[in-house]
């Protein structure tokens, strides 16, 4: 299976330094490299083709996606305070495909997250995003906000020694696992 990792914020044309969420000194773009990274080496040990995307901006990265035939693309972000846990958007081709994974995503987290900070049950499927262009019809877009950053007891878990790779362990086994029943 092809991965498309990508970093959210990171190549916003029109906000190149865009960093995403900041809060006491942490910034959101610098923490979910850090769990895309451990994402990307358990999917690659696993015998998944991925692509981390930090550079370029969001329309090439798309491109890319398509040329490279990805099987599904996910953006990673860490929530504000107003958000939702979990924000899952795909396009409307892909919408089965997507509603599967999600449901694994979302037992993946909880079981490496533990129910009482992650609840991500919550999914928001909008046809009407305009990021559905970037893959093949098909194959599934998703948004990850696992967590709050501006949450003071998410905040120390990521930052606890596991809480990062206990992030980036339950995206890469619910790929998996997701890809065992034929993505």
């Amino acid at each position: 299976m092809k991965v498309a990792i990508d970093i959210g914020h990171m190549g916003k044309k029109s906000r190149q330094d865009d960093r995403g969420a900041e809060y006491n000194g942490y910034e959101e773009t610098d923490l979910v490299l850090e769990y895309a990274i451990v994402a990307r080496k358990r999917l690659e040990a696993l015998g998944h083709t991925t692509f981390l995307m930090a550079h370029e901006n969001y329309i090439n990265r798309h491109a890319f996606c398509n040329d490279v035939k990805v099987d599904v693309h996910f953006q990673c972000h860490l929530n504000s305070p107003d958000g939702r846990y979990a924000l899952l958007l795909h396009s409307e081709d892909a919408g089965e495909r997507c509603i599967n994974l999600a449901e694994i995503m979302s037992h993946q987290f909880k079981r490496w997250l533990g129910s009482t900070i992650s609840k991500v049950d919550v999914l928001a499927i909008k046809g009407d995003d305009k990021r559905y262009i970037c893959l093949n019809p098909g194959s599934p877009s998703l948004i990850l906000e696992p967590l709050f950053l501006k949450n003071d007891a998410h905040l120390k878990f990521m930052l606890h020694e596991e809480g990062l790779v206990m992030i980036g362990m339950a995206i890469a086994e619910a790929i998996h696992e997701w890809s065992k029943t034929g993505g």
